[in-house]
């Protein structure tokens, strides 16, 4: 399908997808807390019986804490004591509709704070999948709000304050443009000893486009250039191991089958650019955009035929105030053609009906 002479990327891409059979349809999944009341760590299992193995590690818990991720309906997860043997259960639930938190049992002090106010959630939530909703404490009100609001449970940490970094607004609707300017142009070729690079010192104006209002999605062509592409590419081949998911390092698991590497903005003068040129577009200072501050290393990710990172929330499963609320995609390749994959789908998008995207690089 060939891009209109006029037509902005973002209308490009939604035509493209309305003209293509998708294969995403509306699924059982929902979103889940699992919460351990607890002052120890235990371990996390799904299980399957219809798969070898059917116990599969999902990574542990830690005390007192919550662990929030992406699941369906009829799916089963149990807790075993740390470091235990697969096999010696303590504990079991099946995901249910209408269902978004689970509390480990038993539990060792009814009168904790943590577990008090972990109860009064999940009651509120489970009431108000039934219709019987009662108002009480503030964190209840909030909650009927925003599934009120919404359609979803919240399942992150409360009380959180408001962010305090720039999210770019999705109120002007679908098409509506933020337009953005950079000092930071995109090299021409690599700089190195000897080879003499050209690179336009003037300002570059890059345009935010909206191509969902929730979950908020939005579009910017022209990001990065052949060369830092071919950099980044160079720079990761290298350090690629086979990708891992969850949080505190992770665990190689079948929902992600990629490689992965990890690269820092200190490693080469380009991609501090790079990074200096995500800063204007993501409307933050770029004195933050360090690892110890408010962003990671530059995660470079390559699938290989067949390889999928299956649907998953990208704000971490810690439940803990300090978590990642925005992420900035860079295509290092096109799209051979529209068969050849390689597009991220946003399976809640448009609806539930899915959007599903490669704007190339």
């Amino acid at each position: 399908i060939a891009r209109g002479e006029n037509e902005t990327l973002g209308q490009y891409l939604l035509r493209k997808q309305d003209h293509q059979r998708s294969t995403h349809r509306p699924s059982t999944a929902m979103s889940i807390r699992m919460v351990n009341p607890n002052n120890k760590y235990y371990d996390v299992y799904w299980y399957n019986e219809h798969r070898s193995p059917s116990r599969i590690f999902k990574g542990p818990i830690k005390p007192k804490s919550m662990r929030s991720t992406n699941s369906y309906q009829g799916h089963i997860f149990y807790f075993t004591e740390h470091g235990a043997s697969p096999e010696d259960e303590l504990w079991r639930f099946q995901v249910t509709k209408g269902i978004n938190i689970y509390i480990f049992e038993p539990v060792q002090d009814e009168a904790d704070s943590f577990y008090v106010e972990t109860m009064k959630q999940k009651q509120f939530l489970e009431e108000y999948q039934a219709k019987l909703a009662v108002h009480g404490s503030i964190i209840t009100q909030f909650l009927e709000e925003y599934q009120a609001q919404t359609g979803r449970a919240w399942i992150h940490h409360y009380p959180r304050p408001r962010p305090m970094l720039n999210m770019w607004s999705v109120d002007q609707g679908i098409g509506h443009i933020h337009k953005i300017v950079t000092k930071e142009t995109p090299w021409l070729c690599v700089p190195a000893e000897g080879v003499q690079c050209e690179r336009d010192m003037t300002e570059m104006e890059m345009e935010v486009e909206v191509i969902s209002q929730e979950p908020r999605i939005f579009v910017i062509e022209n990001v990065i250039s052949d060369a830092e592409a071919q950099l980044v590419i160079d720079l990761a081949t290298k350090k690629l191991q086979r990708s891992r998911a969850g949080g505190d390092g992770g665990l190689e698991d079948e929902t992600r089958t990629s490689q992965t590497a990890w690269l820092d903005r200190s490693e080469h003068v380009v991609l501090d650019s790079i990074y200096r040129r995500a800063a204007d577009i993501l409307g933050i200072d770029e004195a933050l955009l360090h690892t110890d501050k408010n962003v990671e290393s530059m995660q470079v990710v390559h699938y290989g035929a067949g390889q999928e990172y299956k649907a998953h929330h990208d704000f971490g499963d810690h439940g803990e105030i300090t978590s990642r609320f925005s992420t900035l995609l860079f295509y290092l390749n096109d799209m051979v053609d529209d068969e050849s994959g390689g597009q991220t789908l946003f399976p809640k998008a448009n609806g539930g009906k899915g959007i599903s995207v490669h704007p190339g690089k």
